[in-house]
């Protein structure tokens, strides 16, 4: 895409896409771990398997987003 005359260029709607689908998935990270440590702290933290879960979760995250994510931003198109 060019940029014109004094103008930025306009993202990719599958830019936008790939960021809002990366910010979901992150999101989605911090409400597992806020739902794993409000149920350990329930537990009297003797349970920790689901703070587990969530770390798992996270790296899953982690590599999703690293292949969704956009590598440029708009202006540099």
């Amino acid at each position: 895409m060019e940029v014109a005359a004094g103008r930025r260029a306009q993202a990719d709607p599958v830019w936008w896409a790939r960021l809002a689908v990366s910010v979901y998935l992150w999101f989605a990270v911090l409400e597992r771990f806020w739902s794993a440590l409000a149920a350990a702290r329930a537990d009297d933290a003797s349970r920790l398997a689901p703070v587990g879960s969530a770390v798992v979760f996270a790296m899953i995250v982690a590599l999703v987003t690293w292949f969704v994510l956009p590598r440029h931003t708009p202006a540099e198109w």
